[in-house]
């Protein structure tokens, strides 16, 4: 029987509700079974006193590239994405990046594309203990038609003939009509992808033709209505508003970067129960500095169009409720996976589109927690999995807190310690005081 664990004198952000001081979590085996005031310690219980130290939940990557491991933005769309190193590379870059997010406090992730099958493939090594890193909704090839965006400037390279109707180069499927998304959603869930990525639209802070389109509505409700018959959700990389609100018409469940979002697509979000990444980070770090600019200069001001726009809805977002899910492209040479990188985006929200931070760490937890599609991810409550942080500080008040992870001082993922500089650890088990990614 698994040692159980009760933190006592704690201040707790349960995932939804403002800070509760002098707090007591009990955990036993991978389940939190008792959160209040007073909870009566076992003799064999670990006891561990927090001394008022913050316990959150653990957080979710809602949109997550695990084998993006330094893409040069300036050599996206000139080869075929995924290509760029062997799958087994990719892999380990992947394994790499889930040590990252672990040591971060990030417990669960949502997959938003990835070459050679890594989400599934990887999924299955951590549930058979092999690696360690957050649970996965798995994601895999980007869904496209023929001459959409995906494809490369660069036509003349060589790529595998089609295959029953299929063709699928990196990290790309490519296929054309009602038969042929068909037949692609359910090429991906045969090989264990959980989340299907779309294209309904081009861009993200560059500026986009709002009348041209990736697929026909035929296409894209083929696609949602193939995913949702066996159990798998859609995401949509869609930018304008009109892609955006027929991607919601068509039920799909995830919307990302939505830089033309305003108070009428919030409103058919809320009444859809849609999720929305907004991926701010991405944006942020192509403004102008006056340094060094990565932005090209014609991509300057769709940029900061795209920038402020989204600072000033984020707001209208919040307070309408909307389940918003931070989540970026992590990978790009400038935005890289690494200890508290992801964090970074979080700040965004706070500090540019002036949210509390409290909201913010629900989104990151609680609404996380939904995006797996799980009743019991994402909050520290009774019944929950005991997937939980302790944090050196309070970043209901400072959300930067959370960039350094020395601050995150121990880490509990389904009951199981994977870091903890805060106690010594208890006879007979097991537990790292260092983080799991590589130095």
């Amino acid at each position: 029987m698994a040692q159980r664990m009760i933190f006592t004198n704690a201040t707790l952000y349960d995932g939804e509700n403002d800070r509760q001081e002098g707090m007591s979590i009990l955990v036993e085996g991978d389940r939190i079974v008792a959160v209040g005031r007073d909870i009566p310690a076992g003799a064999d219980d670990r006891q561990i006193d927090l001394g008022g130290k913050c316990v959150m939940p653990g957080m979710t990557a809602g949109h997550w590239h695990g084998d993006y491991g330094g893409l040069r933005l300036a050599e996206v769309g000139k080869a075929y994405l995924g290509t760029q190193s062997p799958p087994a590379y990719l892999a380990a870059v992947a394994i790499e990046n889930l040590g990252y997010a672990l040591g971060s406090g990030i417990t669960n992730a949502v997959g938003a594309g990835c070459s050679f099958d890594v989400d599934a493939a990887l999924k299955m090594a951590m549930n058979d203990g092999r690696i360690s890193g957050p649970r996965l909704r798995a994601g895999g090839l980007h869904i496209n038609t023929t001459a959409s965006e995906n494809e490369p400037t660069s036509w003349w390279l060589p790529a595998p003939e089609r295959e029953d109707g299929l063709q699928v180069v990196g990290a790309e499927l490519f296929a054309d009509g009602v038969d042929g998304m068909r037949k692609a959603i359910r090429h991906q869930l045969r090989r264990g992808v959980e989340v299907i990525k779309t294209f309904p639209s081009g861009g993200h802070g560059i500026d986009v033709d709002p009348t041209l389109r990736a697929f026909t509505r035929e296409e894209l409700a083929t696609i949602v209505n193939t995913a949702h018959d066996r159990g798998a959700v859609v995401r949509g990389h869609a930018i304008t508003k009109k892609s955006i609100l027929e991607s919601i018409e068509l039920g799909m469940d995830i919307i990302d970067h939505g830089d033309e979002i305003d108070e009428e697509v919030i409103e058919a979000m809320v009444k859809a129960g849609t999720f929305y990444v907004p991926s701010m980070l991405f944006l942020r770090k192509l403004m102008p500095t006056g340094v060094m600019e990565l932005a090209r200069a014609a991509q300057l001001a769709p940029v900061k169009r795209s920038f402020e726009h989204m600072c000033k809805v984020m707001p209208l977002v919040a307070k309408a409720g909307v389940k918003v899910v931070p989540g970026d492209d992590f990978g790009l040479e400038f935005m890289m996976h690494g200890l508290g990188n992801y964090a970074e985006e979080l700040e965004i929200y706070v500090d540019d589109c002036g949210i509390a931070a409290k909201e913010v760490l629900t989104w990151a937890t609680r609404n996380g927690g939904l995006m797996m599609g799980r009743s019991d991810l994402g909050m520290v409550r009774a019944g929950y999995v005991a997937d939980l942080v302790v944090v050196n500080g309070d970043p209901g008040k400072d959300i930067s807190l959370l960039r350094n992870t020395d601050n995150l001082e121990m880490i509990v993922k389904d009951g199981k310690v994977h870091k903890d500089t805060l106690t010594a650890p208890a006879r007979g088990q097991s537990v790292s005081a260092r983080e799991l990614a590589p130095a």
